[in-house]
């Protein structure tokens, strides 16, 4: 497939000509969590795994990636991102999680280039995550001299799910305001050195009203998140779940207003909604749930609405079902979207 040089970190390009919808899909993986899987082969969510693979998940989490998070911890705070200890960090950590993990990294990502699609966006859930993402696109990027670098963007974010349990400190014993200070050094430190890996802006963030910390404490982080960070003139991937009214509210102030980009990360409000994020400059990211005969009404009603410039698809893997990445789902989500889009009234 060409992409003719366009530049499709944001949006699938829609044309509308007198005859029909034409997407054209430079296919982008938008909300991936393939490097996140790849630490975390052995996450609490593989509950239907064998019980061999559940002790092997188990015995990997308490020997080798707890080592590993622990010394994160220990010596995140003392180090300095403008200075060589930070790089001799990031170091250490690719080399434990290669050697201990035996993740054969180069090998994966060099088959992910293989795969029919233009980019893969790896939005993080921490800072501790941040790093162990950067450790591995650092080095894969300067073994091939970025030339790759268009492929793989990453995104510096703070999910809510790991405001819990304590929402005044985070889960490396610092404040939440000074693990927002040491995400806003990584992403300089990614301008610096890598601009093109942030291509895909900053994420994940948002709302879940799901989660026991209360939303309004929620809407605070998110909020001095947004404050932190909103000079590096980035778009942000929200992830957002029964909150909908709330983020629009917080991104509808005078604060934010015409200030925020990004996009709304598996998204599954209202069409009200989704109209009214759109007009604050977000565009709607759309996975699974695109493939559910359910949910044909309700989508198609959706684009009547909102742009086929502004819609995003995600397959946003996470490794939970299978470790391997099925690299059709985003060309099968493009179709359906297109079949979708062709049923409105010309």
């Amino acid at each position: 497939m060409a992409y003719g040089g366009r530049n499709w970190v944001w949006y699938l390009l829609a044309i509308v000509n007198s005859e029909s919808f034409v997407m054209h899909s430079g296919l982008i993986d938008h909300h991936c969590h393939l490097l996140l899987a790849y630490y975390y082969p052995f996450d609490d969510n593989k509950k239907n795994a064998s019980p061999f693979l559940q002790k092997s998940y188990a015995y990997q989490k308490q020997n080798i990636l707890e080592p590993v998070l622990a010394k994160v911890r220990a010596e995140l705070q003392g180090y300095d991102v403008n200075n060589s200890s930070f790089e001799r960090l990031l170091d250490e950590l690719k080399i434990k999680l290669y050697s201990q993990f035996n993740l054969q990294g180069i090998n994966l990502i060099d088959r992910w280039l293989s795969y029919d699609i233009a980019q893969f966006n790896f939005y993080t859930v921490n800072v501790c995550d941040a790093l162990l993402n950067i450790a591995v696109l650092k080095d894969y990027l300067d073994k091939c001299g970025r030339c790759c670098s268009s492929k793989f963007n990453i995104g510096i974010g703070m999910h809510p799910y790991h405001l819990e349990p304590n929402i005044n400190m985070s889960s490396f014993g610092m404040s939440l305001n000074e693990e927002i200070a040491r995400e806003v050094k990584l992403i300089s430190y990614l301008k610096e050195h890598y601009p093109q890996a942030l291509k895909g802006g900053l994420g994940e963030i948002g709302l879940d009203k799901r989660l026991s910390v209360a939303l309004s404490e929620q809407i605070e982080v998110l909020r001095s998140y947004l404050l932190s960070t909103m000079h590096f003139n980035l778009p942000y991937s929200f992830h957002c779940v029964k909150a909908y009214d709330e983020l629009y509210k917080l991104l509808n102030s005078q604060q934010f207003k015409g200030k925020i980009t990004g996009c709304v990360h598996g998204f599954n409000g209202s069409c009200q909604q989704a109209l009214a994020l759109n007009k604050l400059g977000l565009k709607i990211g759309l996975g699974r749930s695109l493939l559910g005969q359910q949910n044909e009404k309700k989508i198609t009603a959706l684009l009547e609405y909102v742009p086929l410039k502004d819609i995003l698809l995600e397959s946003d893997f996470d490794g939970s079902s299978s470790l391997n990445y099925d690299d059709r789902v985003v060309a099968e989500l493009d179709c359906k979207l297109q079949s979708l889009a062709g049923r409105l009234p010309k």
